[in-house]
């Protein structure tokens, strides 16, 4: 199939990369392939995997990470209204001891992650509700907490993998 050819679901093909080839549909929807391999499946292009695929990758998400779940307990609720409140709805990000302005696409931001406490815990031989404990410990310590813009969040967050990478 030719980037110009209508594709058969009733849209046609826009090649953006030589991996990822999205169909835009006559309603105007742009649809993209399932991200599991050899799936056939389309989904709306802000989502990774058909339902049948996200349903498996969350559940196999959550028991690598039950740590996760810690963000739907009200106690986080509380900790990010806390945060909300201490920092005036501003992203609380400094650099060079300037503080970031943004009032824009704000997110609670964790300054140590719950998840390599979680890890640190099991791998010196903890149990699972003892690793999860400790994650606890971080994940609700709003002093380890901030209000940070999606870049900065973003940018940390990288900053991170790269660090546990190297």
């Amino acid at each position: 199939m030719r980037p110009d050819d209508p594709h058969p679901f009733g849209g046609w093909l826009t090649v953006t990369s030589s991996v990822d080839v999205d169909v835009e549909t006559t309603a105007g929807r742009i649809l993209r392939p399932c991200k599991m391999a050899g799936c056939p499946n389309l989904v709306d292009r802000d989502r990774r995997y058909c339902e049948r695929h996200a349903t498996a990758v969350e559940q196999e998400r959550k028991e690598r990470e039950p740590w996760r779940g810690l963000y739907n307990d009200r106690r986080w609720k509380r900790t990010v209204a806390t945060v909300r409140l201490r920092a005036g709805g501003r992203c609380e990000w400094q650099e060079a001891g300037v503080r970031c302005d943004s009032t824009v696409g704000l997110q609670a931001h964790h300054l140590d992650a719950p998840g390599d406490e979680y890890r640190a815990t099991l791998a010196a031989g903890g149990t699972t509700a003892e690793a999860l404990a400790a994650a606890e410990q971080v994940f609700f310590n709003a002093d380890r907490v901030v209000l940070a813009c999606r870049p900065h969040h973003q940018a940390d967050d990288t900053r991170r993998r790269k660090e546990a990478d190297a």
